[in-house]
């Protein structure tokens, strides 16, 4: 199987209205188990007030006068991008189903562009039960595997790919194919709320409720580990409507 691994910098966290200012992408064969092919490129916004912010360059290092003198023209870019998913079985990344896949597909809305349908493999989500969910870096770390350069574009979409590798990508993908489901915590309200925050469990302050997207399947695991009662919210609600800025 070829597995496209993907990650973006952008000018900040709106999936409609941010732009991408770094691309990382690199192809990945599971039969020779090895990259194939990468590119990292910087990239420079075709809307001239979309400017990277001290607080981005504080958290990536990219600065606007390098996106300047060495960014790629978006349709450029995109198209990069375009060339590496279409070569690929599924498309990997880190939290990529939350952020950069909905960023890529606006992107390549707003460029009158139609991306392939793919399966999308998750290393927040997918890695097996058990797995404690991080940043990262963290996760990274926690399999061995040292992140030299996190927030590098190519370097975050290397790490989420390896970080599959390492939970057995065969068996990584498979979990991918599962449905997910959003998952309320009724632990009692403590002043440190702990339980769910230990358990990993997310605020929602406009609904008012503890929750965290879960794998179908683990459910009833999850309900079996954590010291509280747990429910399955109504499929109305989607994780866009849950996930604060």
């Amino acid at each position: 199987m070829i597995i496209a691994a993907l990650d973006f910098e952008t000018t900040g966290l709106d999936k409609h209205e941010d732009r991408v200012i770094e691309i990382g992408v690199s192809l990945y064969s599971t039969g020779h188990r090895r990259f194939l092919d990468s590119v990292g490129q910087l990239v420079k916004p075709d809307d001239p007030s979309k400017t990277v912010s001290a607080f981005i360059t504080g958290k990536t290092g990219i600065q606007q006068s390098a996106v300047d003198h060495f960014g790629y023209e978006e349709s450029s870019a995109l198209s990069t991008v375009f060339e590496f998913v279409n070569q690929a079985d599924a498309v990997i990344g880190f939290n990529i189903r939350g952020f950069d896949w909905p960023i890529l597909l606006n992107w390549a809305k707003r460029k009158n562009m139609i991306m392939p349908e793919k399966l999308i493999v998750d290393t927040y989500e997918d890695c097996p039960y058990g797995v404690e969910q991080g940043k990262l870096v963290t996760m990274l770390a926690e399999a061995g595997i040292l992140l030299s350069d996190a927030h590098s574009a190519l370097a975050d979409c290397q790490g989420s790919l390896k970080l599959g590798v390492y939970y057995d990508i065969d068996a990584v993908i498979e979990r991918a194919k599962q449905p997910v489901v959003l998952v309320q915590s009724h632990a009692p309200r403590t002043e440190t709320n702990s339980e769910n925050k230990q358990a990993k469990f997310r605020w929602n302050p406009q609904k008012r409720i503890w929750w965290k997207p879960v794998k179908e399947s683990d459910v009833e695991l999850l309900a079996r580990d954590v010291p509280f009662s747990i429910s399955v919210l109504d499929k109305s609600i989607t994780i866009d409507q849950l996930q604060t800025k």
